[in-house]
């Protein structure tokens, strides 16, 4: 025969390999899915299968009984790893029937309770002495009524004076500010004076002559101070060399006008503190108008609160001035006397802004 089959085989293939290794990966790819369908069951599917493969071996369908603190097995649902079948007991008979056997109680040691530690019992601690409540002062019945008549006099007096100053409060040219013992009168310079000048416009006089008027109603024991303030813009005239010298001159000039009116001299002061207290920016003319000003400060006598022995007085009842709504004032300035100050004003004569 002649060997032509032999020339026509085909050659020997040499990736017969991946055949093999695609059934591999095959099967390999299968594993998973199992695994992955295995491990999505939920509970009761894996249930029944268990009690199926269970009958299918031994022919019984085992009670799948959970105890609290038993051992479990590989999966969830069984007690044991190997599950148990309970055995179904004979029918009972009259003849057969015995009582059940009651097992004898096991008594578990009770461990001992911890005892607490024995606390000792803290030393008793001294009561801090209690904090001494402030007493409020006692004024007496007497000068409790001097007091309120102050009061009432110092009101009745500011009432007249807006009445009388209302067309210049409303230019904002006066303000006009009152506590109970004391009352602050602020007018504006230009509406007595000449720019840099001390002497009194002709109007200025009468309505100062009207604001003495008033003024003299006051019981006598009231002091009246003259404050005079100017801007900080300076002078150096032969008759006002410096801005100390005009704000003083100025108060004074009230003063003696007050005093030709029948104001009683012990109770006239006159201080001037130039442009050392503003009330406003100097950097402005508005400002610089506000700075310039004379003040009136009208203020009670000093009352001084009964020593603690006359306390006890029969003719003495507690009355806080706190009732009365009364703020002490500080001492009255020297009587008329011009005075170039460089202190600021006491807390007790504010000067507000007009």
């Amino acid at each position: 025969m002649s060997s032509g089959g032999e020339d026509g085989e085909k050659p020997p293939n040499h990736e017969r390999w991946v055949i093999s290794y695609a059934d591999f990966m095959t099967l390999l790819f299968a594993l998973f899915v199992v695994l992955f369908a295995s491990s999505s069951r939920n509970r009761a599917k894996m249930e029944e299968e268990a009690k199926g493969m269970v009958a299918a071996f031994h022919g019984l369908t085992p009670a799948l009984i959970r105890q609290q603190g038993a051992s479990k097995g590989m999966m969830k649902h069984q007690p044991s790893p190997v599950p148990k079948p309970i055995e179904n007991p004979a029918p009972r008979t009259p003849h057969n029937e015995a009582k059940p056997k009651q097992s004898a109680p096991v008594n578990l040691p009770v461990p001992p309770k911890p005892h607490a530690p024995a606390i000792a019992p803290k030393p008793a601690q001294p009561m801090p002495p209690p904090t001494p409540v402030p007493q409020r002062p006692v004024l007496s019945k007497a000068v409790s009524q001097q007091l309120a008549q102050e009061a009432l006099a110092l009101e009745k007096v500011k009432q007249q004076l807006e009445s009388l100053l209302s067309p210049l409060t409303s230019g904002h040219q006066v303000t006009i500010e009152a506590t109970p013992l004391t009352l602050t009168i602020s007018l504006d310079a230009a509406v007595l004076f000449d720019s840099g000048k001390a002497e009194l416009l002709p109007g200025a006089k009468s309505l100062l002559d009207n604001v003495a008027d008033s003024l003299k109603s006051l019981p006598r024991p009231f002091a009246i101070n003259l404050q005079g303030y100017t801007d900080n813009q300076p002078i150096a005239t032969p008759q006002y060399p410096s801005n100390w010298s005009l704000s003083a001159e100025r108060a004074v000039s009230v003063v003696e006008l007050f005093g030709q009116q029948g104001i009683e001299g012990d109770r006239l002061s006159a201080q001037g503190f130039g442009e050392y207290v503003p009330l406003a920016d100097n950097s402005t003319e508005q400002g610089r108008a506000k700075n310039r000003r004379v003040v009136i400060v009208i203020r009670a006598p000093d009352v001084q609160a009964p020593s603690p022995s006359t306390t006890t007085a029969p003719e003495s009842e507690p009355i806080a001035p706190a009732s009365l709504n009364v703020t002490l004032p500080q001492p009255a300035p020297p009587s008329r006397a011009a005075v170039a100050s460089p202190s600021p004003p006491s807390p007790a004569s504010p000067h507000p802004s007009p």
